[in-house]
């Protein structure tokens, strides 16, 4: 019915021109006016320039994710079938993580699901499926997209998708969100599911954050070392120069390998960067920003005291490719309230270490904590 009534008014309208063409005074054709073709109908109100503003936030919150419950807390549980949520992945469509590749695609059951190990459990709802191995990880992670939008999006992506289709990486064909998490922490999201091989109700608890740098083992007296080996010594990183076993108390005064500072994924004054480099910054410890990847487009050669003021690279920007930690499905799951009780515990002058641990391993829902990374 509306769109007869569109069509009914255009009609209308056209009708009502074409029927004064005839009653055109004839005063207003005269030759000094409406000759030269360019007069302004009298009609017509004087045109005014146009004042339309598109106004787009790339502020940092907008890399915050869109859906959350209360983001205080840095935990949701609250995701609803029967809600749409936006973002990069279809929603209705079955999405499931490629652990060789890193990357989501369409789910395959031949693909992402015969033959996978389910020696640690099998868990699943109507809209995610998830096996896992003895140790346990996961070996299949199976979900719909609307599930995946509500766990992963950022208020970016949407923009990104709503403006450009969103953020594109034209070298491995694929779209790229970002996120950090909260507050360039982890967001935990949690969802019940049923245990398929032990029966009951279990819960799913997944943690959303920004990339971290790669960790590497400590420097070891004795050990042996090639080319390749990366350790940390006393918080810097080393890469040998030479193969053999280490002898000493450390990199400085090591007999039996030599060393040099390994600068590829921390910002160095003087290192030489190649184009797509990621970095940590070391001289931003101890502010809000530690921890956090910058990359460089260009490339270069650092010259400064970090990524703030480099004259050598002057494009470093914030690094916020999404990962997802996918921890061991248990009875009661993540419980904020029992972190809170952690975190109020720690805030008092002679915290009490034996509550201290039982509100942490209640607080995650199991003693030993720790999850696969995937990205998205």
């Amino acid at each position: 019915m509306a769109l007869s009534r569109k069509n009914t008014s255009v009609m209308f309208l056209i009708i009502v021109l074409i029927s004064f063409v005839g009653l055109t005074p004839q005063y207003l054709c005269g030759a000094d006016y409406c000759g030269n073709d360019v007069a302004v109908p009298p009609f017509l109100s004087s045109g005014v320039d146009p004042n339309l503003l598109l106004l787009i936030d790339n502020s940092g919150s907008m890399i915050d994710l869109a859906y959350v419950e209360n983001d205080s807390q840095c935990f949701d549980d609250t995701y609803d079938s029967n809600t749409t949520y936006a973002g990069y992945f279809e929603p209705n469509v079955v999405y499931a993580y490629n652990f060789s590749g890193d990357y989501f695609e369409i789910y395959s059951i031949s693909s992402h699901w015969t033959g996978k190990d389910s020696s640690g459990g099998w868990y699943y709802n109507d809209y995610v499926w998830m096996l896992l191995d003895s140790t346990p990880s996961p070996t299949a992670f199976v979900a719909k997209g609307n599930f995946f939008n509500w766990a992963m999006a950022s208020k970016f992506d949407i923009q990104k998708e709503i403006l450009t289709g969103g953020k594109y990486d034209s070298t491995n064909s694929r779209l790229v969100m970002e996120s950090r998490g909260c507050l360039d922490r982890r967001y935990v999201k949690k969802v019940q599911v049923t245990d398929n091989l032990n029966g009951g109700t279990k819960y799913l608890t997944l943690a959303i954050r920004p990339p971290t740098e790669e960790k590497f083992d400590p420097w070891e007296n004795g050990a042996a070392y090639s080319a390749g080996d990366i350790v940390n010594d006393l918080g810097e990183l080393y890469i040998p120069t030479s193969s053999g076993t280490s002898n000493g108390t450390g990199v400085d005064d090591d007999t039996g390998v030599s060393w040099s500072a390994y600068t590829l994924t921390r910002w160095t004054n003087g290192a030489t960067y190649p184009a797509n480099s990621i970095v940590s910054d070391p001289n931003k410890a101890n502010t809000i920003d530690e921890g956090r990847l910058y990359i460089t487009a260009a490339g270069g050669t650092a010259s400064g005291t970090g990524v703030d003021d480099d004259s050598g690279i002057t494009d470093w920007v914030p690094y916020n490719l999404t990962h997802i930690e996918i921890f061991p499905a248990t009875t009661n799951g993540f419980k904020h309230s029992a972190c809170q009780d952690a975190v109020d515990e720690m805030a008092k002058d002679s915290p009490h270490q034996g509550q201290l641990k039982i509100y942490i391993d209640d607080c995650m829902g199991y003693s030993e904590g720790g999850g696969s990374s995937p990205e998205a």
